[in-house]
């Protein structure tokens, strides 16, 4: 086996809040999942649910309710996370969905995400919020009004340079920790899906060997070889193998998925290889907010250092 020198987390650690309180007509619902909000939210105003789920749009039948919508219609949402009090909040960044479309505000003061960078997709975007946050219970309130149809109940997400440790409900944000082999899940990084660089000492003597990975030695989408800054080659299947000459530093990447920071988290059936609608929301999900310890989350990382075998 080769020998670690260094483990880089390439890009932000991310905590995904979704749970939230939904305020609507007067009433404060208690806090429930974001699906089951934003059912709420829609029913709550003549839609028998979410029109954009599962369903195929005439013409413009859907936007066009628009138009019967009062001023006073809509509603705000409020989601709630914790930061200890030994964590400095510099630099960590505030995410959403389509914010245009949104009123934000973090504790109590207004934050224009429009002009935000692009995060994860075109319509969602981020912005440095550190400055606004505080130790103890963080609130971030979405407002909403009149109701429009392009406007979703949906995740928030924290990024930045931090642990996520367990909490009920879901996870608090803690000093960062650093990693090294093992799954990210287990080291402080449960919604983490982009890249960790892990890189090693070849043997000294500028000696051709082939670099080997068995299928339990790692997990994520992919592997990218590196040496002196070049890419060698990608594995994807098996077998995990590459040949490799000349010493200096050798670094492998491992590629996450997308399961852990998207979900599907609470379908107690714990679906592989496949996703579908009701496994966010439908029979048998729970609608309240769940702790963080019952997460359904892979555990993705590089497990064990590489083999390396001198070849004649």
């Amino acid at each position: 086996e080769l020998e670690l020198e260094s483990v880089e987390r390439v890009g932000p650690n991310v905590l995904v809040v979704d749970h939230c309180e939904l305020r609507i007509g007067g009433e404060v619902r208690e806090s429930e999942h974001v699906y089951a909000a934003n059912e709420a939210m829609w029913t709550a105003h003549g839609m028998e649910t979410n029109g954009w789920m599962a369903t195929i749009q005439y013409r413009d039948q859907i936007l066009a309710r628009n138009e019967t919508m009062p001023p006073g219609s809509g509603g705000s949402v409020r989601y709630r996370f914790t930061i200890s009090e030994d964590l400095d909040p510099e630099g960590i960044r505030l995410a959403i969905e389509t914010p245009e479309l949104w009123e934000t505000k973090v504790n109590g003061r207004s934050v224009d995400l429009t002009r935000g960078e692009r995060w994860l997709d075109d319509h969602t975007r981020a912005t440095e919020v550190g400055a606004l946050l505080v130790p103890g219970e963080n609130v971030v309130e979405l407002d909403g009004r009149p109701f429009d149809v392009r406007r979703e109940i949906d995740g928030i997400y924290l990024l930045g340079d931090f642990s996520c440790t367990a909490s009920d409900p879901g996870f608090s944000l803690a000093p960062p920790q650093p990693l090294s082999l093992g799954s990210w899940r287990q080291q402080y990084h449960p919604f983490y899906d982009r890249e960790v660089a892990y890189t090693f000492s070849l043997p000294d003597g500028d000696i051709r060997g082939v670099l080997s990975l068995d299928d339990g030695d790692w997990h994520g989408s992919f592997l990218i070889v590196e040496q002196n800054g070049r890419v060698v080659t990608r594995l994807w299947e098996p077998p995990y193998e590459v040949i490799v000459e000349g010493d200096g530093p050798l670094t492998l990447r491992v590629v996450g998925l997308p399961k852990n920071l998207l979900g599907p988290w609470h379908d107690p059936n714990r679906p592989r290889g496949r996703a579908w609608i009701p496994m966010w929301h439908g029979p048998g999900i729970p609608t309240s907010p769940q702790p963080g310890e019952s997460y359904d989350l892979l555990d993705l990382g590089l497990f064990r250092p590489p083999r390396w075998t001198p070849t004649v």
